[in-house]
């Protein structure tokens, strides 16, 4: 019984060794090179993005003198409307000539005619 609990004792303490040796290797060697490489490829995201950001403001800065001539037209024909000669000028084109209608006459019935009621019904 002596001789097989040495033996077991024997067993678990290779079994400690190995599994120690397991552990160092995970949290000395594997770890730290997968959190290095995650850690490069974020560093490589991010200098991708800040040359992303870097163009978008360099076309931005480069446009910028075009919008700020097209507001500066927008405002010289802006304050070139003239809202009375504007609306004249509306009026000048689409005035079509035509006369409004003569006023109806009054029209007396003689009163020696019979009227039917339903004058626009069919005559039989």
């Amino acid at each position: 019984l002596c001789v097989q609990c040495e033996d077991y004792k024997g067993v678990y303490a290779s079994q400690l060794m190995k599994t120690n040796k397991y552990q160092a290797e995970y949290y000395y060697k594997e770890l730290p090179g997968v959190l290095n490489s995650l850690q490069n490829i974020e560093i490589d995201r991010i200098d991708y993005l800040k040359h992303v950001m870097e163009q978008c403001v360099a076309a931005e800065k480069q446009v910028a003198p075009i919008i700020a001539k097209c507001h500066e037209d927008m405002k010289c024909i802006i304050n070139k409307v003239d809202p009375v000669i504007d609306s004249d000028l509306l009026i000048d084109r689409l005035k079509t000539g035509n006369v409004p209608p003569h006023d109806l006459t009054f029209e007396e019935i003689p009163s020696n005619t019979r009227t039917k009621g339903g004058t626009l019904g069919r005559k039989k």
